[in-house]
C-alpha cells in the first residue's frame, strides 16, 4: 500500500507540474535552425599537404545565416572549431587552439575554411587517441592537426559552428557540424530549395489557415548511404510560429501542409510562420522560408 501510495503521489507530482510552451511557438528569441550555403565542403587533401598533381577545385566560403524571430538588443558571436566534443561536454573546442572566432556581429557570418586550417595548423600537434573515428585516409602525408595515431590521416572533419547570441546575460547557444570530406572525388550535399509558404483561407482572429510548404522538387537529391543503398533524399519539415496554434507542427515527404489556428488577442496585428526544411535524417542540407500573416 504504501508503494502504491508512492506511485500516486509521484503521478499526481507530474501531472500538476508546470506548462510548457508547445515547441513550435516562438513567441520569444530562439535560434531555430542554422543554414549553411554549402551545407558540406569537399577538399583536396593535396591542398594541405602540398602534394597537388592537378588543378583543384578551392572550396567556396560557407555562408551561415541563423534563423529566429524578431528582437531587439541581441548580441551574435560566432565560433568555429575544428574538433569538438559531444552534447554531454558542452560541445566544447577539444583544445583552444582548435577554435576561432570569426568577424561577425549579426545573425550572419561567413566560414572561408582554408583561411582557418591555415591559421590553426601550424599551432596544434595531432589529433587525441580515439578522436579520429572511421573516417580515414591510409598513407599519404597530412598536416599535424589531421594525423591518426596510426599514422593515416583523418579523412572527414566535423567544422563545429557555435552560435552565441541574446540579450546580455540571457545568452542562448545553439550548434551546427559542418563536414568536411578530404575526398576530391566526392559529389558534395546540397541544400534543398524552399521556395515558399502558400496561405490559403482568411487570417481572422481566432480563426484557421492553411500552411504549405512550397519546394522544388528537383532539388532533392540522390545519394547513396551507409549502408551501401541508393536513396533519394525525403524533405521533413518543421513549422514555427510566434503566436497560434500549429497542427500539426511537423510534416514529412509529400506531406506538406499544415493548419494554423490563429491567435484571438486582439494586441497582435501581425503573426510570423518559419518553416525548415531538412533532407532528410541521413543529410544535413537545410533551407527554410518565413511568412508575415496580417490578421483581420
Amino acid at each position: 500500500m504504501r508503494r502504491l501510495a508512492l506511485i500516486i503521489g509521484f503521478v499526481g507530482l507530474v501531472g500538476c507540474g508546470p506548462e510548457f510552451d508547445p515547441f513550435h511557438l516562438a513567441n520569444k528569441f530562439r535560434i531555430l535552425t542554422i543554414k549553411t550555403e554549402p551545407p558540406e565542403l569537399v577538399l583536396d587533401p593535396g591542398l594541405l599537404t602540398g602534394e597537388i598533381t592537378g588543378p583543384v577545385t578551392l572550396p567556396p566560403p560557407v555562408e551561415m545565416t541563423a534563423l529566429h524571430p524578431p528582437a531587439d538588443g541581441i548580441r551574435w558571436r560566432w565560433d568555429v572549431c575544428l574538433l569538438s566534443l559531444d552534447s554531454l561536454n558542452g560541445f566544447q573546442c577539444v583544445t583552444p587552439e582548435l577554435e576561432v572566432t570569426l568577424p561577425s556581429t549579426d545573425d550572419t557570418a561567413t566560414l572561408d575554411l582554408l583561411q582557418v586550417l591555415t591559421a590553426i595548423a601550424g599551432d596544434f600537434g595531432g589529433i587525441p587517441d580515439g578522436m579520429g573515428g572511421a573516417d580515414a585516409m591510409d598513407g599519404a602525408a597530412c598536416p599535424p592537426f589531421l594525423a591518426l595515431p596510426d599514422g593515416s590521416c583523418l579523412g572527414r572533419l566535423d567544422v563545429q559552428v557555435k552560435v552565441t547570441a541574446g540579450p546580455p546575460g540571457e545568452e542562448i547557444v545553439a550548434v551546427r557540424k559542418v563536414p568536411v570530406y578530404f575526398d576530391a572525388e566526392r559529389e558534395p550535399n546540397r541544400n534543398p530549395d524552399v521556395t515558399g509558404i502558400t496561405v490559403t483561407g482568411d487570417p481572422v482572429r481566432g480563426g484557421e489557415i492553411t500552411l504549405t510548404a512550397e519546394l522544388d522538387d528537383a532539388s532533392l537529391e540522390t545519394f547513396v548511404n551507409l549502408s551501401g543503398d541508393t536513396r533519394t533524399e525525403r524533405p521533413v519539415m518543421s513549422w514555427f510560429t510566434t503566436a497560434g496554434e500549429l497542427q500539426p507542427g511537423a510534416t514529412f515527404d509529400d506531406d506538406r501542409d499544415t493548419t494554423l489556428v490563429l491567435p484571438t488577442d486582439e494586441t497582435l496585428d501581425t503573426v510570423e510562420v518559419y518553416v525548415v526544411v531538412r533532407d532528410g535524417d541521413e543529410r544535413r542540407g537545410i533551407d527554410f522560408e518565413t511568412v508575415s500573416i496580417t490578421l483581420e
